[in-house]
């Protein structure tokens, strides 16, 4: 995926704050819609299903290291059925994106 400028998701998620007054915004997509969005230091929270089974090669988010300032932790791990689920943090809420 690409996106059309280094600034396109901060733009976009202030006009969706601006417009409708939207702060949380689930993200379902790939490795590298995830890694636009870790980039731009946007994620405070990444929820993390396990199956045991494999759909296809796909791209792992965790392939390449995670962009600089992505530091996440992991805050808690489940059984969800036959799935696990891992949700992770960030380490550092500073980088959090504030919006007016």
């Amino acid at each position: 995926m690409h996106l059309p400028t280094p600034g396109y998701l901060p733009a976009a998620l202030h006009l969706l704050w601006e417009k409708h007054r939207i702060n949380s915004l689930l993200v379902e997509g790939g490795a590298h819609l995830y890694r636009s969005f870790l980039a731009a230091g946007l994620v405070d929270e990444v929820v993390h299903f396990i199956a045991p089974f494999h759909l296809g090669a796909g791209i792992s988010l965790a392939q390449e290291a995670l962009p600089d300032g992505a530091r996440l932790y992991l805050h808690e791990l489940s059984r969800c059925g036959d799935d696990i689920r891992a949700v992770w943090r960030r380490k550092d809420h500073s980088k959090r994106m504030s919006i007016p």
